[in-house]
This record gives C-alpha cells, sequence and structure tokens, in this order.
C-alpha cells in the first residue's frame, strides 16, 4: 500500500483536520470543545519536546515548568485582575519565554545526562514554587473558577450538551476526539530521530 498515494497526502490531511476543528466549535459540545482544546495545548507540547529532542538530541526534564508558568499566569491575571483573553495570552507566553531564555543560560553548556539533570532541577523549582507559593497559586487546590475566554463564539449550537440526558453519551465525543488525535499523530511530521 505504500507508495500508491501521493507524497503530498499526510500535509493535504492534516490540513482538512485543521480546517475542521477551525470551523467546529459552534457545533460541538462544551465538553467535546474543552477535550479538544486540551489534546490541541497537550499537541503543542509535544510538538515542542519533538523540537528539542527530535532536533538537538537533548531530552529535557523540565518542559512543562514553561506549560505550567503560562497557564498560572494565565489563571492568576484572570481570576485576581480580570484580564482580558488577549492581555492573559501574551502575559503568559511572554513570562513562559522569559523564564525559558534565563534557564536556558543556565543549561546552555550542559550535554546528555547534565542537561537532564539540570532540566529536572529547573522543572522542579517551578513545581516548588507553585506547590508552596499559597497566597499566590493556592498551592495543591490550584486556582478555581478561571473564566472562559469570550472569543464572540458560542460555546455549543442550540444548547446541545453531551452528557447522560442529551441523547448523545459523552463517551461518543471522547472516541471521536481520540481517533482525531491518532490520525494526527499518524498523520504528523517526523523529526531526525524518527522514522
Amino acid at each position: 500500500m505504500r507508495g500508491v498515494l501521493p507524497p503530498s497526502t499526510p500535509r493535504i490531511a492534516i490540513v482538512i483536520a485543521f480546517l475542521a476543528l477551525l470551523v467546529a466549535p459552534p457545533f460541538v459540545s462544551s465538553f467535546l470543545l474543552a477535550l479538544l482544546t486540551q489534546a490541541v495545548i497537550y499537541a503543542v507540547l509535544a510538538m515542542s519536546l519533538d523540537i528539542i529532542l527530535g532536533y538537538t538530541g537533548l531530552a529535557s526534564l523540565g518542559h512543562a515548568a514553561y506549560l505550567g508558568l503560562g497557564a498560572y499566569s494565565v489563571g492568576i491575571l484572570a481570576t485576581r485582575h480580570g484580564a482580558g483573553f488577549w492581555v492573559t495570552l501574551a502575559a503568559g507566553v511572554l513570562l513562559a519565554t522569559a523564564v525559558a531564555a534565563i534557564f536556558g543560560l543556565v543549561a546552555l553548556r550542559a550535554t546528555g545526562v547534565y542537561f537532564l539533570m539540570i532540566t529536572l532541577a529547573l522543572g522542579m523549582v517551578v513545581w516548588g514554587l507553585a506547590h508552596r507559593w499559597v497566597s499566590m497559586t493556592q498551592g495543591d487546590n490550584g486556582i478555581a473558577s478561571v473564566p472562559r475566554p469570550d472569543l464572540g463564539l458560542p460555546s455549543s449550537c442550540c444548547g446541545r450538551s453531551s452528557g447522560p440526558r442529551s441523547g448523545r453519551p459523552s463517551w461518543a465525543s471522547a472516541r471521536a476526539s481520540r481517533a482525531c488525535g491518532r490520525s494526527a499523530i499518524t498523520c504528523g511530521c517526523t523529526s531526525t530521530s524518527g522514522s
């Protein structure tokens, strides 16, 4: 079967899947929308790990620290200061980038297991701050009631929901998003260390 399809087929499939996800929000339940949003967030995290591991050969164990810094900055700005979506997005990206630049200076010359240990230590520093700075991050409880961004799009079309009383079980939505995720992984780009 290999060689039957043109080489551009995986890219076309990715573009079609992306366009379908871009158009889908008004027509899907809020559960599926939240699930797809989380899948996209973790896909971006996985792609960034692919870049650092696949193209530079450096495995990072503290990679989630930057995701956490961005998430905490968005949560704190949205709940305590009432900042809008675009402000919190910019602040989260800028904070994570600034801390990554500082951590990069520390880990710049390390390779192999030393790079692993430095990134693990720096990730644990961020975890320790998030866990113990209870007045800012709420510690183990986390930040509650982070508002959804208001982009002018309805979270679901015609008030449909996904649950036991909607006629559509939520596991069907979960299976559909899992199938979309698997197809995206199958069609995704491979790094130099992949096949």
